[in-house]
C-alpha cells in the first residue's frame, strides 16, 4: 500500500486506521500530536520497508505513527527534566500502570512536576489504543523495551567513559529498534523479508542514535543526561563510531537498498 508521509500530509495528521478509545481524542488533538516530534524517522522506516518489498498495512504504519510520537514526547519530557532520575521513576511507573488504567483516567492524571507537552497524555492514549489489540507477547515486548530505554537513560546518568557510553548507546538502539519490530501486525511479521527488516531497523537506529549523541553530547552534559565529559576527543569517539555502524549497513545488499531507499523517501518529507 502506498502512503503519503511528507509532514503535514492526510496520511501524517489523520488516521489511516481507527483502533478502539479513539473517539476521545479530538481530530485536532492528533493532527498537533503527529505535526512534529520524530515523525520524520517514519519515513526512514517506511523507505526500507518499500525497498525490502514488505506490505505495510495501514494498522502497522497508524501503530508506528503513535510510537514515533509517544516517544519524541516522552523523550522530551526526560530530557528536560530537572531532575531526571525522578522523570525516570514516572516514566517507569506510567509504563506499568497504562494498561491498567482507562483512557479517561490517563486523560485526567494532575499535571506532572515537571514542564511537560499538554500533548503528552493524549499522545500516550492513541499510543495504548494501538498497541492494545496485538499479542500479549508483543505488548510485553514492547512494554520491557520502553523500560530498557529508561534503565539506559539512568545508567547513562552515572557513566563516566566514552567506552560504557557506546555500549549504552548499542542498548538503547536495539530497545528502540523493537519498538518497531515488535509492533508491527502479524500479517506484516510473517511476511519473507520481514527478518532483513528487523535487522536493518536495528542498524539504523543504532547508527541514528550515535550521529545523535555525537551531535548533543555537550548538551546531554549541560543536562546532566550524561557524565561524559564532552571533549572533542570524546565527541569523536562516538563519530567514529558512528560512521562504522552506517558502513555496516550498507555492507549486505538487502540492507544497502533499505538505506538508500529510506533516505529517499527521509528528502521528501518536508517537500511540498
Amino acid at each position: 500500500m502506498e502512503y503519503n508521509l511528507r509532514a503535514h500530509s492526510p496520511d501524517t495528521i489523520t488516521p489511516v486506521h481507527r483502533f478502539t478509545g479513539d473517539d476521545l481524542i479530538d481530530s485536532r488533538i492528533y493532527e498537533l500530536c503527529m505535526s512534529g516530534g520524530y515523525m520524520s524517522t517514519l519515513s526512514f522506516i517506511i523507505g526500507g520497508a518499500k525497498a525490502l518489498d514488505l506490505d505495510v498495512d495501514s494498522e502497522t504504519l497508524e501503530r508506528w505513527k503513535r510510537i514515533c510520537n509517544a516517544a519524541y514526547l516522552i523523550d522530551d519530557f526526560i530530557d528536560n527534566a530537572d531532575d531526571t532520575r525522578r522523570a525516570c521513576d514516572l516514566y517507569d511507573t506510567s509504563m506499568g500502570q497504562i494498561f491498567a488504567a482507562t483512557n479517561s483516567e490517563i486523560l485526567s492524571t494532575e499535571t506532572t512536576p515537571f514542564e511537560t507537552s499538554p500533548l503528552l497524555l493524549p499522545a500516550i492514549v492513541l499510543m495504548k489504543n494501538s498497541i492494545t489489540p496485538l499479542p500479549a507477547d508483543n505488548v510485553s515486548n514492547l512494554q520491557n523495551s520502553a523500560l530498557g530505554i529508561s534503565a539506559v537513560a539512568r545508567r547513562k546518568i552515572e557513566c563516566l567513559d566514552v567506552s560504557s557510553y557506546l555500549n549504552l548507546l548499542r542498548e538503547e538502539a536495539y530497545y528502540t529498534s523493537q519498538l518497531i519490530t515488535e509492533s508491527a501486525s502479524s500479517d506484516m511479521q510473517t511476511q519473507p523479508a520481514y527478518s532483513d527488516f528487523k535487522i536493518w531497523c536495528q542498524q539504523l537506529m543504532h547508527m541514528a542514535i550515535l550521529g545523535d549523541s555525537a551531535i548533543d553530547l555537550r548538551d546531554d552534559a549541560n543536562h546532566d543526561v550524561t557524565n561524559v565529559t564532552p571533549t572533542m576527543r570524546n565527541i569523536a569517539k562516538i563519530a567514529i563510531r558512528a560512521v562504522a555502524a552506517g558502513c555496516t549497513i550498507i555492507q549486505k545488499k538487502p540492507q544497502r537498498r533499505a538505506t538508500v531507499s529510506s533516505l529517499v523517501e527521509r528528502s521528501k518529507f518536508y517537500r511540498t
